[in-house]
C-alpha cells in the first residue's frame, strides 16, 4: 500500500511492460494500492492480465490521482476458472481500476490516450469500477478507443458504479463499443443515485438496446448540462422503480432517451418519443419547461399503476399504454393535470385468461397531485379509455 505523495513533477515513465500470466485477478498497474496521492505524471507502455490498469490498481481511503496522462495500452483478459467453476473477473482501465475502502476519493484532470479492451468484466478510459461511497471524477478526458466483448460494459470515463458518485466536466472523444452497457461518460449505475454534470461526448457509442448512450448506458440520478453529438440517444435507460431521476438543461434542448423507469423530472427538455416501464406502484412524470410528443408506457404483468403528470404550460402530445397486466382487476390510472388531452390517450393494455386475450383497464383523471409517493386525491371522476388492438 502506497500512502505518501508521489509527485512526478511532469516527468514521463515510458517502456512500462506488465504482463500477468497467472490467469487470476492480479490488480496490476504502475501502483498497486494507493491511499495517498499520485500526481503530475505521464505513463507509457503496455499492461496485460486479469484486473489491470495503467496507473493505479486500487484507490483506497482518501486517495487522490490528479494531473496524470496515460498512454498505456490495456489488454484485460479472461481469468482461469476458480474452485466454484466461475471465470475470474477481467476489468481494465486507463487510469484507476477500482475505488475501495472508506473516506473519499478524487480523480482529477486525468487523460487516457490509449486503447482499452477486455473480454470479461468491463473497460473504461479513466476508472472501471466504483465500489465505495464518495468518489469524485472531475475534469477528466478519454481519447482512446474502449471495447468490451460478451456481457462486459464499456465507457469513456467510468465503467460500473454501485455507490454514490459525482462525474463533473468530463469529456469523451474515443469510440466506445460493447454488446452490453456502453456510455460515453458512464456505462452502468443502477444501485444508487449519481450525478453527471456538464459532461460532453463526441465519440461513437454502441451497445445493447436501451443500454447505450452518449452520456450513460443505464443509470439512476441526475444528468445536468451534458451534451452529445445529437445523432445518438443521450441515455440508454434512466431510473429504477424505487428511485427518482432527473435530466436538466439551462435552455430548452432536444434529446433522445431510450427508456425510463420510476419517477422522472425533465427540465428544459424536448423529447419526440419517450418510452418507459408501466410498473406496479405510484409514479410522477414532472415537466418543467419541457415537452414530450409521444409518451409510451409499457406494462409487463402490471398489477396496478398510478402515474401523475405534473407541470404548468407543458405538453404531452399523446400517451400510449401497451403491454400486459395481470388480470381483470389490474388497472393503469393517469392523472393528466392539463398536460395531455384525454382524447389523446390510447389503451392497448391486455391480459389473457382462460377464454383468451382481454383488454386491460385504463382510466384518466383530470387532476391529482403526487405527494410522498401517493396521489391526492386518489379517486374521483374518471374517464375509462376503451381498449383497442395496437396497429402494427
Amino acid at each position: 500500500m502506497f500512502s505518501g505523495i508521489f509527485d512526478g513533477q511532469n516527468h514521463e515513465i515510458s517502456g512500462m511492460n506488465i504482463v500477468s500470466r497467472s490467469g487470476k485477478s492480479s490488480y496490476r498497474a504502475l501502483f498497486g494500492c494507493v491511499n495517498g496521492t499520485v500526481e503530475n505524471l505521464t505513463v507509457k507502455g503496455i499492461v496485460s492480465g486479469v484486473d489491470v490498469a495503467g496507473v493505479v490498481a486500487a484507490l483506497f481511503d482518501n486517495g487522490t490521482v490528479k494531473n496524470v496522462n496515460s498512454y498505456v495500452t490495456i489488454n484485460g483478459q479472461t481469468g482461469d476458472k476458480s474452485s466454484e467453476n466461475k471465470l475470474q473477473q477481467g476489468k481494465a482501465a486507463g487510469i484507476v481500476l477500482a475505488t475501495k475502502g472508506t473516506g473519499s476519493r478524487l480523480i482529477e484532470n486525468c487523460k487516457n490516450y490509449a486503447s482499452i479492451s477486455t473480454t470479461t468484466d468491463g473497460a473504461s478510459g479513466i476508472i472501471c469500477w466504483v465500489d465505495c461511497e464518495n468518489t469524485i471524477v472531475k475534469d477528466c478526458e478519454n481519447i482512446g478507443n474502449i471495447s468490451a466483448t460478451g456481457k462486459a460494459n464499456a465507457a469513456g470515463i467510468v465503467g460500473t458504479c454501485n455507490k454514490t458518485l459525482s462525474i463533473e466536466n468530463c469529456n469523451n472523444k474515443g469510440k466506445i463499443q460493447s454488446a452490453s452497457n456502453a456510455g460515453g461518460i458512464i456505462a452502468n449505475s443502477n444501485t444508487k443515485a449519481i450525478s453527471i454534470l456538464n459532461c460532453v461526448n463526441s465519440g461513437l457509442v454502441s451497445g445493447a438496446d436501451n443500454k447505450f448512450g452518449e452520456i450513460a448506458g443505464s443509470m439512476i440520478g441526475l444528468v445536468k448540462g451534458c451534451k452529445g453529438t445529437g445523432s445518438q440517444q443521450l441515455i440508454g435507460t434512466i431510473g429504477v422503480s424505487v428511485q427518482s431521476s432527473e435530466i436538466e438543461f439551462s435552455t430548452k434542448t432536444a434529446i433522445k432517451v431510450g427508456f425510463f423507469e420510476g419517477t422522472i423530472t425533465l427540465k428544459n427538455v424536448e423529447i419526440q418519443k419517450l418510452s418507459g416501464k408501466c410498473g406496479t406502484g405510484v409514479y410522477e412524470i414532472k415537466l418543467e419547461n419541457s415537452s414530450i410528443e409521444e409518451l409510451e408506457l409499457i406494462g409487463s404483468s402490471v398489477a396496478n399503476n398510478r402515474t401523475v403528470l405534473s407541470g404548468s404550460n407543458e405538453t404531452v402530445g399523446r400517451i400510449v399504454i401497451k403491454g400486459t397486466c395481470q388480470n381483470s382487476g389490474s388497472f393503469v390510472y393517469l392523472y393528466l393535470n392539463g398536460l395531455c388531452a384525454k382524447e389523446n390517450v390510447s389503451n392497448h393494455l391486455s391480459y389473457t385468461d382462460g377464454s383468451g386475450k382481454k383488454g386491460g383497464r385504463v382510466a384518466v383523471f383530470e387532476s391529482g397531485t403526487y405527494e410522498n409517493g401517493q396521489v391526492n386525491p386518489m379517486e374521483g371522476e374518471k374517464t375509462q379509455i376503451v381498449y383497442s388492438e395496437a396497429s402494427n
